[in-house]
């Protein structure tokens, strides 16, 4: 009986699934489930336009002062809108923050250095 063949590297090949979509996120919020599961959702946050703005018009018919807008006042109003929806298992949630630290390890190092690169060309 023939062995095995033992590789000595792995190739992944990434295609898009038919449901795939990009998404923007400004932020996450999820947790456990019963079965023990991690669920997370990511959202993008931004304010509510108001739903009207009224306005004064000058006697040649063009804007002049605001005079009211739908939901100003004291309390500032947020939305949430959830984009997608994440259920994974702990282990692979776990190597997903790792991956995403260093992710962020990077592009903070690479904006740094693009920064001093510009400060250095400011000077010079």
């Amino acid at each position: 009986m023939p062995q095995s063949k033992k590789h000595e590297k792995v190739r992944f090949e990434y295609t898009d699934g038919q449901d795939y979509r990009l998404v923007h996120a400004t932020g996450a919020q999820g947790g456990m489930t019963p079965t023990g599961l991690v669920k997370f959702d990511l959202y993008s946050e931004f304010g509510l336009s108001p739903e009207y703005e009224e306005f004064q018009l000058t006697p040649d018919g063009k804007l002049a002062s605001k005079l009211s807008e739908d939901g100003v006042g004291d309390t500032l109003y947020v939305k949430r809108e959830l984009q997608v929806g994440v259920v994974m298992s702990p282990k692979d949630a776990h190597q997903l923050g790792l991956w995403l630290l260093e992710r962020a390890k990077q592009a903070k190092e690479a904006s740094d250095a693009a920064t001093a690169s510009q400060m250095k060309q400011e000077e010079g």
